[in-house]
């Protein structure tokens, strides 16, 4: 019996008592026609049984509605029990099935559930089936179809048991999966059949009926269990290409085996796997080609990332039966490997097999058979006439990051190997033990490393040290495959390609050995067949200037706030106050860039400040002269890039270090200050009315800095490796100006005014911290000016008064001194030592009543280059009565004669 049901009918509760077959477009009481648009219906079942077949929709040639597509169909499941279910369900016809959906809360369903299938030629795409409950006996299918396209098809599993497979797309026939995804969390899988989880599969019952390419499909799960002879696919075809496939795990176990793209006559590139805990109970593979048709195929750029997890197989980066597998990469994160190869590329037939990486980092567990390939290729050299040069060399590379103790079967097919030494390595520690030999040749070419902690001269590390003499490199003629081929480690060369994470620069050198049981030198044990280095000096990077840099920055600024205060001082008369007994307040700010060059162009500090000041004055008389006293609050703050330009005294160090410089970098750095004062004036007269006048002042200054250093967005990740070391400092400082100048008039309307300063600040020293352990003990740091200069300034009746002034500052102290403690030794960091520089000015003045303001523009060159601009304001306070000027000591010609003011 047939219960056909219109578009978007609802509620199937009933016993039907004989097979049924349900769909949402059927107005018949037979299986056709099926008259109604297959397109937008629904089928909701709750507790009916006896359903044969549930469709959202269904059409076949017979069907009296003959359309392109089958869209937006529904099937709800939430309880009863049917024998397979599909969203929608074109039979021996061209159509596309698109947009269907399947749903399952309950019930049960005996064999397949499908979102949109079409047994003819067409697309399956964007179909979904989701699964939160009941009970599925057969395969889980997102889109499905013979002939043609399967995409962007995704099923989610949440909490349920499957019996069967699952695919995000299947093509039976000729045809791509494409982009189809399938996301099981908390879910089992068991199947009778060898297959498994698959995001995008073109696959047949025999396989040489399939073919097509799957690509770019994925497949996420989340503390999945299944069965022990099924295994997970990201894509896999059977006559075609599997490329750009991801499968993601984290947690559960899988029975057999895990692989990102499998190809069946085809290639496998760039897959990847990423497993996070859990167990596979077989092989990982980020991508395998199968080759059964005699050509070549590759298996080329695919990644496997474990963390922390079991594997019972072996790990392959590209696996291929007949071409190349380059450039993959394996990294192994703790867990643990049972299998008997952990191997970047393998190429069985006729390919190469190089520039593949293994990184191996925590504490991982070998099985005692697991050996580490780079490369490897089991059929024959291909250059005949070199021993131990062949296609499974070239470019792959080993990295052992901040771990020890790693034990292994052996090492096979390394160029370059990577030690990233751990925080807490010790001297005569071994950090990688190959039980069977190391097979290579001159390693010793390809050694870096990577040192994070501190060293002491003397300290001895074993890299890798072997518990059995490996053979000679064997003669090729013989015939024999691959078994123990290589050269042992060189002995007695120094190892010239390494970095520090850190400010110091290591100089090791490296001892192997053949067998023996004397200790190497530097070492207080035997060590019969390994590769050790011992360290002969060290000294600090000069790259590590920016460090020095970033704290010298503070005392620049500072030095910028003074400058800030002597333009003040220099308008004294007219800014700060002005009265005999007369109150006033003062303020002062400005702001600008300026570019600081060391004076051996190592570094080059470029700065963004502001800086600020404010208080109150007083004119007093003191033995017949004006004596300007006043305090003052200080403010500054700068933003700088600490750049190191590449260029610099130390470059000749580099000749034997294999890290060249490229063009330099630069790190980020705040600094700010706050604080505050005391001044002074004192104007002597030589008479009353000439205008000629020498005054003496003086500034005393104190408070608090600070200054942050970091590397920012890679800048310095060329030069050198310390990436993630900053520090913050928080420190006092002080400083000082002494000085007199010689003031005169040069015709009626302009004034002279020529000055010797000296100008002092200190920055107090600090011990920082690095995250590498390594401590930065900064002295104080200190800058002692010399200014020589002088200033035209209009005098006239004018309201605005016009101003222009050069001024040269010679240094008398300006380095910025700092060690390195690394282990028992302290080290002298590079000095930034800025030079001379020179500064002009233009501005001007003007008074209304009781408010002074004044503009300047100031532009600096030689060590210093850059500009500022200066506001400054006073206003005094009280009557606008006489100036203070000179007490006379001839108190007839006071008496008689007019008296003159004075701006004093």
């Amino acid at each position: 019996m047939d219960v056909c049901l219109g578009q978007h009918v609802i509620g199937i509760d009933t016993d039907f008592g004989v097979d049924t077959n349900v769909a949402g477009n059927s107005d018949s009481g037979g299986l056709a026609p099926w008259s109604r648009d297959p397109n937008n219906n629904i089928v909701n079942i709750r507790t009916g049984t006896n359903i044969r077949f549930a469709y959202g929709a269904y059409m076949d040639s017979a069907s009296a509605v003959i359309v392109g597509a089958m869209t937006g169909n529904e099937v709800n499941v939430y309880g009863g029990d049917c024998r397979a279910i599909a969203g929608a369900y074109a039979e021996d016809v061209e159509s596309n099935v698109n947009k269907n959906e399947v749903t399952i809360n309950g019930g049960k369903i005996v064999g397949e559930v499908c979102g949109g299938a079409v047994e003819g030629t067409g697309k399956a795409s964007e179909n979904k089936v989701t699964i939160t409950g009941g009970d599925v006996g057969g395969d889980v299918i997102g889109g499905m179809i013979r002939n043609g396209i399967a995409s962007k098809n995704v099923v989610t599993v949440n909490g349920v048991t499957i019996g069967g497979e699952i695919f995000g797309g299947r093509v039976i026939g000729e045809g791509n999966a494409e982009n189809n995804t399938v996301m099981l969390t908390n879910a089992t899988v068991i199947s009778q059949y060898r297959g498994g989880v698959c995001g995008g599969c073109v696959r047949s019952v025999d396989a040489r009926e399939s073919k097509g390419n799957a690509e770019n499909n994925t497949v996420t799960l989340d503390n999945i269990t299944t069965n022990q002879h099924l295994s997970v696919y990201g894509g896999c075809a059977t006559n075609g290409s599997a490329n750009g496939n991801k499968v993601t795990i984290t947690g559960g176990s899988v029975g057999r085996n895990v692989c990102g793209g499998y190809a069946r006559n085809g290639s496998a590139n760039g897959n990847k796997v990423t497993i996070t805990g859990g167990s596979v109970g077989g092989n990982v593979c980020g991508g395998e080609a199968m080759v059964i048709d005699g050509n070549n195929r590759n298996a080329e750029n695919n990644t496997v990332m474990l963390t922390n997890a079991t594997v019972g197989g072996d790990v392959y980066g590209g696996n291929t039966a007949s071409g190349s597998a380059n450039g993959n990469t394996v990294t192994i994160n703790g867990g643990e490997i049972s299998g008997g190869s952990v191997c970047g590329g393998w190429s069985s037939d006729s390919g190469d097999a190089i520039n593949n990486t293994i990184t191996i980092s925590g504490t991982p567990v070998f099985g005692p058979t697991v050996t580490l390939y780079g490369g490897r290729v089991t059929d024959k050299y291909k250059d005949e006439k070199s021993k131990c040069k062949y296609n499974a060399l070239k470019g792959n590379t080993l990295n052992i990051v901040e771990t020890k103790g790693i034990v292994v079967d052996g090492i096979s097919n390394f160029e370059d190997y990577n030690f990233y030494f751990p925080a807490d390595i010790k001297s005569e520690d071994t950090i990688l033990t190959s039980k069977t030999g190391v097979h290579v040749q001159d390693v010793n070419n390809g050694v870096k490393l990577y040192i994070k902690s501190a060293m002491n001269i003397g300290d001895s590390v074993v890299l890798i040290r072997s518990q059995e003499i490996p053979q000679e490199c064997m003669d090729i003629d013989r015939g024999e495959r691959y078994t123990r081929y290589g050269c042992w480690l060189h002995d007695n060369q120094e190892i010239n390609s390494y970095r520090t994470w850190g400010l110091v620069r290591y100089k090791l050198h490296a001892h192997s050995s053949a067998g023996s049981d004397t200790p190497l030198p530097g070492s207080n044990t035997p060590c019969e067949r390994c590769f050790r280095v011992t360290l002969d000096s060290k000294e600090v990077k000069e790259e590590a200037i920016t460090f020095s840099g970033g704290y010298g920055a503070g005392v620049l600024l500072i030095n910028q706030g003074m400058d800030c205060i002597l333009s003040k001082m220099e308008e004294a008369e007219s800014l700060l106050v002005g009265r005999k007994g007369e109150i006033g307040v003062f303020f002062g700010g400005g702001g600008g860039k300026s570019k600081y060059n060391s004076l051996y162009d190592a570094l080059r500090i470029d700065m963004e400040a502001i800086t600020m000041l404010g208080g109150v004055g007083k004119v007093v008389a003191v033995r017949g002269n004006a004596l300007i006293v006043g305090v003052f609050a200080e403010h500054g703050s700068a933003n700088s890039d600490i750049c190191f330009t590449g260029d610099s005294r130390f470059s000749s160090r580099r000749h034997d270090v294999e890290e060249p410089l490229i063009g330099g970098g630069c790190a980020k750095g705040t600094s700010e200050y706050v604080g505050g004062g005391v001044l002074g004036r004192y104007n002597f007269y030589e008479d009353e009315f000439s205008g000629k006048k020498i005054y003496g002042e003086a500034v005393l200054r104190g408070g608090k800095v600070s200054n942050s250093f970091k590397e920012e967005e890679d800048h310095l990740k060329d030069l050198v490796t310390w990436e993630g070391l900053k520090y913050k400092t928080k420190t006092t400082y002080e400083g000082y100006e002494v000085g007199g100048g010689y003031k005169h008039k040069a015709g009626e309307k302009l004034e002279l005014d020529w000055s010797l300063k000296y100008i002092f600040a200190c920055q107090n020293g600090e011990d920082v911290e690095l995250a590498n352990g390594e401590t930065i003990k900064f002295k104080n740091a200190k800058s002692g000016k010399i200014r020589l200069g002088g200033r035209v300034r209009y005098v006239g009746e004018f309201m605005i008064k016009p101003y222009v002034g050069i001024w040269g500052y010679g240094r008398t102290d300006g380095v910025v001194k700092a060690e390195v403690q690394n282990g028992e030794d302290s080290l002298r960091m590079p000095d930034p030592n800025f030079g001379a520089e020179a500064m002009c000015e233009v501005g001007a003045s003007g008074k209304i009543w009781k408010l002074t303001v004044d503009i300047n523009l100031q532009k600096y060159v030689g060590a210093r280059d850059g500009y500022t601009g200066m506001l400054k304001i006073k206003y005094a306070f009280g009557k606008d009565a006489h100036i203070c000027k000179p007490q006379l000591k001839d108190e007839k010609k006071e008496t008689a004669e007019p008296k003159k003011e004075a701006l004093d």
